[in-house]
C-alpha cells in the first residue's frame, strides 16, 4: 500500500498463530499502527483521481496472489 510516494505501509496475515505472535511482538517494538496523518496520506493515495483504477488493479493482483498461494 502507498500514498502519493510519501509513505509505504502494508499488512501481514498468516494462518500460523505462532508466526502472528512473533510478528505481533515485533510490531510492538517497531511501532505497528500508523499515526493519524500517515493513515490520511495512505487513504488519500487510494482515493485520488485515479483511485478507482488503482483499486481495480489491486483487486486483480490480490485474487492472483490468493490463487497462487493456495496451490
Amino acid at each position: 500500500m502507498g500514498g502519493h510516494s510519501d509513505l509505504t505501509a502494508g499488512t501481514v496475515s498468516s494462518h500460523s498463530a505462532s508466526l502472528m505472535s512473533r510478528l505481533g511482538k515485533a510490531a510492538k517494538l517497531l511501532g505497528g499502527p500508523l499515526p493519524g496523518f500517515d493513515s490520511f496520506l495512505l487513504v488519500s493515495g487510494h482515493f485520488s483521481r485515479h483511485g478507482a483504477v488503482r483499486l481495480a488493479h489491486a483487486r486483480v493482483r490480490v485474487v492472483a496472489l490468493t490463487v497462487y498461494l493456495e496451490l
